[in-house]
C-alpha cells in the first residue's frame, strides 16, 4: 500500500497538497486536484483516516463507548450512530466498556488516543468519578453523552423520556385494576432507575394509590447483588401474611427473567397471578412466554440523534449545550391482565 509520501512523489507534488485535496479544501488548483484524484484512482490510493488532524484536517471518525452491544437497545444505538455517521463519510469506532479491565476509564482513554474527532458515550458504571475522565477536559472534539452526565462534565445529552416511561407503566397497570404493585430497583441513586421510579410513583399518587416500600426488590451493585435480588423477589411474592402484589414493574428488561423464574418457583402464573411490565423492549421481551409487556426505547433513534448533536456541536462549538429527550412507547403483550377479567384476586398460595 502506498504511503502519503510515496504517492505525493508519484504525483510530483507535496504531501500537504495531497492532504488538502482529499480533505476537500478549496486551496488546491482545479487542474492539480483533478490530476491527483485521477492518479489516486489508477493507483488505488486512499489516505489513512487515522492520522493526526494537523495533517488531514480530522480523522473523520467518532469514538462510541457503550456498556455492551449484546443487548438490543445498545446494539440499536450503535447501528443508529454508524448509519448516520456513514452517510456523512465518517466512521464510528465502537467499543464496549465491559471489554476492558478498568471498564469505562480504559475504554475512553483508548478512544481518545486513537485521535477520534468526537465522542458519543454511555457511561453506566456508577463508581466512576469526574477525576476518572480528566482526559475529557483536554479533549477538543464534541462529546455527546447518552442518558446521563456521569462523567461530571457538561456536554450535549440525548436520552429517552424515563419519567414518561414510568408513568406509562404505572398507568397501564392501574387501568387494569392493579393497586398492589411491586417495583424492582437498580443502581445507587444516579441511574435511569430514579427517573423511571419518579414517573411510576407520581402516577400512583395521581390515582390515590400509595406505593408500599415493602414491595421494592433492590438489585445492589455488588458481586452478591443478584442473589440478594432473588431473595427480595421471593419475600415480596410470597409474604408471610397479607396479600401479595398482583403486578410488578421492572424498569429494565434484564431483570424480567428472574421475575419469571421466581414466579414459576412459587407456583404463580403470569399474568393470571402476577402481571409484569418491563422496560426497553430487549430481544427477550418478544420471545418470553408469555411475551412481555414493556416500555420501548428506540435505540436507533437515540443513535441518530446523538450524531445530529455531534455535527451541530462540530459546526457551532460555542453554542449553548443541548439536551434532547426522545419519546418512549408502551408495548402491550401477554404478560399483563385485567384483574376484573380474572376469576378472583388471588391471595398467597399456601
Amino acid at each position: 500500500m502506498l504511503t502519503l509520501r510515496q504517492f505525493a512523489k508519484m504525483a510530483n507534488t507535496s504531501t500537504a497538497t495531497v492532504s488538502r485535496t482529499f480533505s476537500g479544501s478549496d486551496n488546491v488548483l482545479p487542474d492539480t486536484r483533478e490530476r491527483i484524484l485521477s492518479l489516486a484512482k489508477r493507483c488505488g490510493f486512499s489516505p489513512s483516516r487515522a492520522r493526526p488532524s494537523s495533517v488531514y484536517g480530522g480523522t473523520h471518525s467518532v469514538g462510541v463507548l457503550l456498556p455492551t452491544v449484546d443487548i438490543r437497545y445498545f446494539s440499536d444505538i450503535a447501528f443508529g450512530v454508524q448509519k448516520n455517521l456513514g452517510e456523512q463519510n465518517y466512521l464510528s469506532i465502537t467499543t464496549e466498556s465491559r471489554a476492558f479491565p478498568d471498564g469505562d476509564r480504559t475504554a475512553l482513554k483508548r478512544l481518545i488516543e486513537h485521535s477520534v474527532d468526537g465522542l458519543i458515550i454511555d457511561i453506566c458504571d456508577e463508581s466512576v468519578k469526574r477525576d476518572d475522565f480528566s482526559r475529557l477536559a483536554n479533549f477538543k472534539g464534541p462529546v455527546i453523552q447518552i442518558e446521563s452526565h456521569r462523567t461530571g462534565f457538561s456536554t450535549d445529552v440525548v436520552s429517552t423520556d424515563d419519567l414518561e416511561g414510568g408513568r406509562l407503566a404505572a398507568k397501564h397497570l392501574l387501568e387494569l385494576g392493579h393497586r398492589r404493585i411491586a417495583f424492582c430497583r437498580y443502581g445507587e441513586g444516579h441511574s435511569t432507575c430514579e427517573s423511571r421510579f419518579a414517573g411510576f410513583k407520581s402516577t400512583l399518587d395521581a390515582y390515590g394509590v400509595s406505593f408500599d416500600p415493602t414491595l421494592e426488590a433492590a438489585l445492589p451493585p455488588d458481586p452478591e447483588g443478584h442473589e440478594s435480588f432473588i431473595e427480595n423477589l421471593k419475600k415480596i411474592l410470597s409474604p408471610p401474611e397479607g396479600i401479595r402484589p398482583t403486578a410488578i414493574f421492572a424498569p429494565m428488561d434484564t431483570l424480567v427473567p428472574d421475575i419469571y423464574e421466581v414466579a414459576a418457583e412459587l407456583g404463580l402464573d403470569i399474568p393470571d397471578d402476577l402481571s409484569v411490565v418491563g422496560y426497553s423492549d430487549f430481544d427477550l421481551a418478544r420471545f418470553m412466554e408469555p411475551k412481555l409487556t414493556c416500555i420501548r426505547q428506540d435505540g436507533i433513534a437515540v443513535g441518530a440523534e446523538a450524531v445530529r448533536l455531534f455535527f451541530q456541536r462540530k459546526d457551532n462549538p460555542d453554542a449553548p449545550l443541548k439536551s434532547s429527550v426522545l419519546p418512549v412507547d408502551l408495548i402491550v403483550r401477554q404478560s399483563t391482565a385485567n384483574l376484573a377479567t380474572l376469576p378472583c384476586k388471588r391471595k398467597i398460595k399456601k
